[in-house]
């Protein structure tokens, strides 16, 4: 069970307040606090829907930007052994451990489809890194969708 609820790309976290006897939410991912409340939960959605059109509304016309900007840089810790077999894995395909982490970020957010980074001694799938056959010759991402077509990107 998730307290989130999503309208228009836009997200929320709906919580209950047992003093006031109300649902309330807050928008989430945005550059200002926009907050609502509804007193059950047929309500709270539609709640959520007019304040995301009412705040979208409010951006459009004071010209701003009603999503948070975010700078792309993160510290994630991995933990030595991790970062190790990543380094590995980066150095023997010949780009960065910032792109190998990238693709494996992209491939998890995929939809309905499986990614796989090949090497000539790893092989990504589902997050977890494994060995090849020593006789696999250069590496590739392949998407294979699970409705049974293939489509694969060389590098």
């Amino acid at each position: 069970m998730s307290n989130i609820i999503e309208y228009k790309g836009y997200q929320a976290a709906v919580e209950y307040s047992a003093e006031d006897h109300v649902l309330f939410g807050k928008i989430l991912h945005i550059n200002s606090l926009i907050t609502f409340e509804a007193s059950d939960s047929s309500a709270i959605e539609s709640a959520f829907h007019d304040a995301v059109n009412e705040y979208l509304e409010y951006c459009r016309q004071a010209k701003i930007e009603p999503d948070k900007t975010y700078s792309g840089t993160l510290n994630v810790r991995i933990g030595p052994e991790r970062h190790r077999r990543v380094a590995i894995v980066a150095s023997k395909n010949g780009c960065s451990v910032n792109e190998v982490i990238c693709r494996s970020i992209d491939s998890s957010f995929e939809d309905k489809r499986k990614s796989t980074i090949h090497n000539n001694v790893y092989i990504m799938t589902g997050g977890q890194w494994e060995n090849l056959p020593e006789d696999a010759s250069k590496w590739h991402i392949s998407s294979l969708l699970f409705e049974g077509s293939n489509h694969e990107q060389h590098h």
